[in-house]
């Protein structure tokens, strides 16, 4: 019996993989179908194949630089058309900025304005509340006086009888 030592198990787990992965198409295959899966793949292996196969390697090599660099042309435009944007905008803010201050001083010269037009219209709505108020007291007293003026010359009428009464028991009693 011979004893295993961790060398032989080292190498064994390396080339297990390599292994199921090499006979992965000839398993459970008879010798003659494995062997002809091999000499197929053999023949994969010749000069004219491997030289055709570097070939078209090659130009699929220079078609994904092309590739890479029309990305690159692509994503560099991009960039220079959103910094052309941004300068145009920067450019657009500084031509505002010289007139902020101008438009600043016009606001808060329109809220002062806007504060006495509130203080003016306030000032109307309470001149007309108070000039409602006064037609109503005036119509309360031309109401009051017409009665006091009723109530006066019923008054003076009674007086003048009074009198009348009273001249004529003084000329009775003369």
């Amino acid at each position: 019996m011979q004893i295993l030592q961790y060398e032989d198990f080292k190498y064994n787990l390396f080339l297990f993989p390599l292994q199921s992965f090499l006979t992965s198409n000839t398993d459970g295959k008879s010798i003659t179908a494995a062997i002809n899966l091999l000499s197929s793949k053999l023949n994969l292996l010749e000069p004219n194949y491997l030289d055709q196969a570097e070939s078209r390697f090659a130009v699929l090599h220079q078609c994904m630089q092309q590739v890479s660099e029309k990305k690159h042309q692509i994503e560099d435009a991009e960039k220079q058309n959103k910094i052309s944007e941004l300068y145009e905008l920067a450019k657009k803010i500084d031509d505002l900025s010289s007139s902020l201050p101008q438009v600043v001083e016009r606001l808060v010269s329109l809220k002062e304005l806007h504060e006495q037009a509130l203080q003016f219209s306030k000032a109307l709505t309470q001149l007309d509340t108070t000039q409602q108020q006064i037609t109503n007291a005036l119509k309360n007293n031309e109401t009051m006086l017409k009665e006091v003026q009723g109530t006066f010359v019923k008054n003076t009428e009674m007086i003048e009888t009074n009198i009348a009464s009273l001249n004529s028991r003084i000329a009775a009693l003369k």
